[in-house]
C-alpha cells in the first residue's frame, strides 16, 4: 500500500513543480510585456471595460478599479425615527386583545397598529404598553354618501342645451 502512495506521490509533485514554474513565467512574461506602451494600453483599455461591465452588474461599485481594492461601502444613512404619537399609554391586561382594547378607546384597530408598529394581534403581553392615539375630533358620518355619477364628455356637451 505504502508503494502505491509512493508513486502517487511521485506522479503528483511534477504536476506541482510544473504549475508553479508555469506561474512563476507567465509573471516574467507579463512584466516584459508591461514595459511595451502598446501592451500597456491594451491592459488599461481591457481594464476599462471590465470595470465598466462591473458597474453595469452592480451599480454599487461606481468606481471600482480592477487590481485595486473596492471602494468601502458607503454608510447607510440610520432611518427617521417614528414620528410621536400622541395619546394614552395602555397596559395590556389578561385577556385583552387589540380590538378589545381599540373597542375600548373608540379608536380602530388599524390606528392602533399604526400607532404600534411591529405589534402582532396574537402576541400580545401582559403588561406590554401600547400608545393609544387620540380619537379624531372631526365628527364622522356613519353612512358614506354615494358618490355621484360622473357624466361622460358627451353627457357634459349636451346637459346645457
Amino acid at each position: 500500500m505504502s508503494s502505491k502512495l509512493l508513486f502517487l506521490a511521485l506522479l503528483a509533485a511534477p504536476l506541482t513543480v510544473s504549475a508553479v514554474n508555469l506561474a512563476q513565467e507567465y509573471e516574467q512574461v507579463r512584466r516584459i510585456a508591461q514595459r511595451d506602451p502598446k501592451v500597456r494600453a491594451a491592459y488599461e483599455a481591457a481594464d476599462r471595460k471590465l470595470a465598466e461591465r462591473i458597474v453595469e452588474i452592480d451599480p454599487s461599485l461606481k468606481g471600482y478599479t480592477p487590481g485595486k481594492p473596492a471602494p468601502a461601502p458607503k454608510a447607510t444613512p440610520k432611518p427617521a425615527p417614528a414620528p410621536k404619537v400622541r395619546g394614552a399609554k395602555h397596559k395590556v391586561a389578561q385577556g385583552e386583545t387589540l380590538e378589545s382594547i381599540a373597542a375600548q378607546y373608540r379608536v380602530g384597530v388599524p390606528t392602533l397598529k399604526q400607532a404600534n408598529p411591529g405589534v402582532h394581534e396574537r402576541r400580545l403581553q401582559v403588561g406590554q404598553v401600547l400608545i393609544v392615539p387620540k380619537k379624531n375630533t372631526a365628527p364622522t358620518s356613519s353612512k358614506a354618501k354615494p358618490a355621484a355619477k360622473k357624466q361622460s364628455w358627451w353627457e357634459q356637451l349636451t346637459s346645457d342645451s
